[in-house]
């Protein structure tokens, strides 16, 4: 048992020696490797700086919108503003039109009453004068004649 024990441990370390060695990657493998990983560290580093250059664009359209929304919503304040003013300025001057026109409707009924009630007096004059020449004929028995031409509405001109 005791050469069994001597050689025991220096198979040991043989089998231990060729099991590490047989175990191991080889160089090109390993390079292989440290390329691939130096490649997506390459890439990885692009993409973060891709990243980082979105960013930046992303916060630059924000902050581009946020100008566009203040400027819209001060347009649209704007806007209403100047609608009130013209819808005031508007109806004030259809005011005036109407307070006008009723001014003139007022005038225009006064002027037809005055003319109504004149044109009533003349009828009455008129009816008066011909009850009036009515009688003159019946007074005068007829030896008045109405004459059949019509006379001048002006005065006769002088030769």
């Amino acid at each position: 048992m005791k050469a069994f024990q001597h050689w025991f441990l220096p198979m040991i370390v043989a089998l231990s020696v060729l099991v590490l060695v047989s175990c191991g990657d080889s160089k090109e493998e390993y390079e292989k490797a440290v390329t691939e990983l130096t490649n997506v560290k390459s890439e990885l580093e692009k993409a973060v700086t891709e990243l980082s250059k979105t960013k930046t664009e992303l916060s630059q359209a924000r902050s581009k919108i946020g100008d566009l929304e203040k400027s819209m919503t001060e347009a649209q304040e704007k806007i209403k503003s100047e609608l009130k003013e013209s819808v005031a300025e508007t109806a004030g001057a259809v005011q005036e039109k109407l307070a006008a026109s009723e001014k003139q409707v007022k005038d225009l009924e006064a002027k037809l009453k005055s003319l109504s009630s004149e044109n009533a007096d003349l009828k009455k004059m008129l009816e008066k004068f011909k009850d009036e020449y009515a009688e003159l004929q019946k007074k005068l028995g007829g030896a008045v004649q109405v004459p059949t031409q019509q006379l001048p509405a002006g005065l006769p001109k002088r030769p």
